[in-house]
């Protein structure tokens, strides 16, 4: 079957991501991170879904892209140290669900946007982080 529009307009696209085995109009790349320890700290995918319909013949495509990034730590046998930063905790809880999940818009030809949507995205978490922290060192303030 002939790659959709969707991709061969974008070279990037077309370039980078691979057909999903099962799913017709998904399109990724998968990652995963260990941090330079012997376990897999972190997954990620980059797909395109495409959505095709037909309407009086002929045929419509849209897409959306996607980061999706799984936090593997809950994963670790418990007590799991090592010299990452990103060991050493009780990491728990399910880690079925995507931990960060990036949806930028539609029907978009350039896959290279995602670079600034991510640096968007992280100056965001920054904000939301340093607001976090700040409300935790109130918190500690009170309980002294």
């Amino acid at each position: 079957m002939p790659k959709h529009k969707a991709i061969t307009i974008d070279a990037l696209a077309d370039e980078m991501l691979k057909k999903h085995p099962t799913f017709n109009g998904i399109y990724q790349k998968k990652y995963e991170f260990d941090f330079g320890t012997e376990h897999v700290l972190a997954s990620a995918v980059i797909r395109r879904d495409i959505h095709q319909w037909k309407d009086k013949g002929r045929t419509f495509e849209n897409n959306s892209d996607e980061i999706l990034i799984w936090d593997r730590r809950g994963k670790l046998p418990y007590g799991t140290e090592g010299n990452s930063k990103y060991l050493g905790g009780a990491y728990t809880g399910n880690t079925d669900s995507a931990f960060v999940k990036l949806s930028v818009r539609t029907s978009r030809k350039d896959l290279g946007l995602l670079a600034e949507d991510i640096d968007y995205a992280v100056d965001i978490l920054k904000q939301i982080k340093a607001e976090i922290k700040e409300e935790v060192n109130k918190l500690n303030k009170k309980q002294v």
